[in-house]
């Protein structure tokens, strides 16, 4: 069937006030950002009025509490900050009003939303960008460009780990009340670390089938998955392993490759990625970007695809992709008894 879309011309504008939706550490990055990049952009906050008193808070310029009040005071475009249960509903409304909007990671908690926003975009073509983050880093276009070049030989496997721990996280709040630990607000190590599903499927997608292990390891009184592993196939029978989560107390972030020539790995604490090849000859690429760079350039790309012609890095299709992959992943957690 095919889907018969609207044609516009959409009239690029200069964005004299944009909305944060949402006043969570992510939110607070984003407000505090907007600012420091573009100043003379009148930020309004959104936010529900019940949550805790935030010093970020006094960066905007205004202050409402629904989203409607936002659209009425005439945004130019949005930042969805919001829990991932309210990612959609907050999403299609704006879309509805033809505002632009940069949606935080993941696109929604449940497929079936994803769906129904990817709709309702389809309708209007509203700009759509997602906050896959790690995508705006020089690391991962360097990493990218290494792979699909194919300088580094034929893919035999691919491992890929996120470990940390969640009561650091946010040291000033009590971990088990936050978002990443409450399965109705769409908590979990799945979908918080989502990143590397996307950076994975961007990588080596796309996959062709997938096991999975979804666990709870009972040590951080949670009613979530803290613990994931995942094992995708590509479609020229490559292994790829995905373990992914929060209750580890020493960290560890990094994506290896090996190769029938070596090994290509990327740090992502240390910043950096290696090249080993089979005479044990080692080199190594540094990267200098702060963590608060990356979210800079998802902003500057962001501004760039609504006052200019500017290319999403990350789309709304992408979004969708990690969704059913998700959905996949959590359907193939089954075990069978032996």
């Amino acid at each position: 069937m095919t889907v018969k879309t609207k044609t516009k011309t959409k009239t690029k504008t200069k964005i004299k006030r944009i909305a944060v939706v949402g006043l969570g550490s992510i939110g607070r990055r984003h407000l505090r950002l907007v600012k420091e990049v573009r100043p003379g952009i009148q930020v309004i906050l959104v936010r529900s009025g019940q949550g805790k008193k935030w010093p970020e808070e006094g960066l905007a310029d205004v202050v409402v509490h629904t989203l409607s009040e936002a659209i009425s005071i005439g945004i130019d475009a949005a930042i969805i900050a919001t829990p991932v249960i309210s990612h959609v509903s907050n999403a299609i409304k704006l879309i509805e009003h033809e505002i632009p909007i940069l949606v935080e990671k993941p696109l929604s908690h449940k497929v079936a939303l994803a769906e129904s926003l990817y709709k309702a975009w389809l309708e209007e073509k509203t700009l759509v960008l997602l906050g896959y983050c790690l995508r705006h880093t020089s690391a991962a276009s360097f990493f990218h460009k290494k792979i699909k070049d194919n300088i580094i030989g034929n893919i035999l496997s691919v491992t890929i780990k996120c470990e940390s721990y969640l009561p650091r996280w946010r040291p000033d709040q009590d971990y088990r009340n936050t978002v990443s630990a409450r399965k109705e607000l769409g908590g979990g190590a799945l979908l918080e670390l989502s990143h590397e599903i996307d950076y994975a499927n961007w990588f080596f997608g796309p996959f062709k089938s997938v096991s999975s292990m979804l666990i709870n390891s009972k040590t951080l009184d949670i009613d979530v998955e803290d613990m994931a592993d995942i094992f995708f196939e590509t479609h020229d029978d490559k292994p790829v392993y995905i373990h992914l989560d929060f209750c580890s107390q020493i960290s560890s972030r990094f994506c290896s490759v090996k190769t029938d020539k070596g090994e290509l790995k990327w740090d992502l604490i240390k910043n950096n990625i290696t090249w080993s090849d089979e005479n044990s000859t080692i080199n190594i690429w540094k990267f200098q970007e702060g963590r608060d760079e990356m979210y800079i350039n998802q902003l500057n790309n962001f501004f760039d695809c609504v006052e200019a012609d500017g290319k999403p890095k990350v789309t709304i299709e992408d979004g969708i992709s990690v969704a059913k992959l998700i959905d996949s992943i959590q359907a193939a957690n089954i075990r069978s008894s032996i």
